[in-house]
């Protein structure tokens, strides 16, 4: 086993998935729409594409012997068209521990009630807006 594929297994390893650059905000601080970020281009996978970008996660997994224990989903805003919420059922399907990295517009009573179903895999975080 070579040194990454040890640290992966050591430390469980873990998977930054930007789902959209869709976000109402446009935060002077964020990496989406900041100004560093003036030439990336702005586009949005279908949910099916999604599925299977996932997909090739896990056969990357089982090709080297490795499992991503947890997904930390970010965007833009991940809960953007409950986007987050339909890759979470995928990712919990699997035992994965899920992050959304999210916006404050979003902590709203549904989103709450959708985080209580992952709730001992789920982790909110709150981008602090300074617009």
């Amino acid at each position: 086993m070579d040194t990454i594929e040890r640290k992966i297994h050591q430390v469980g390893g873990s998977i930054q998935w930007h789902l959209t650059t869709e976000c109402p905000n446009r935060c002077i601080h964020c990496y989406t729409y900041g100004k560093s970020s003036q030439e990336t281009p702005k586009t949005n996978l279908p949910f099916e594409q999604l599925e299977e970008i996932y997909s090739r996660i896990c056969l990357f997994e089982k090709h080297y012997g490795l499992h991503f224990e947890s997904f930390n989903l970010t965007g833009g805003d991940p809960l953007y068209d409950n986007l987050g919420w339909r890759i979470a059922e995928l990712l919990t399907t699997d035992k994965r521990k899920i992050n959304i990295l999210g916006i404050p517009e979003r902590v709203t009573k549904e989103n709450i009630d959708f985080m209580k179903i992952f709730l001992k895999t789920t982790n909110i975080r709150i981008k602090k807006m300074m617009s």
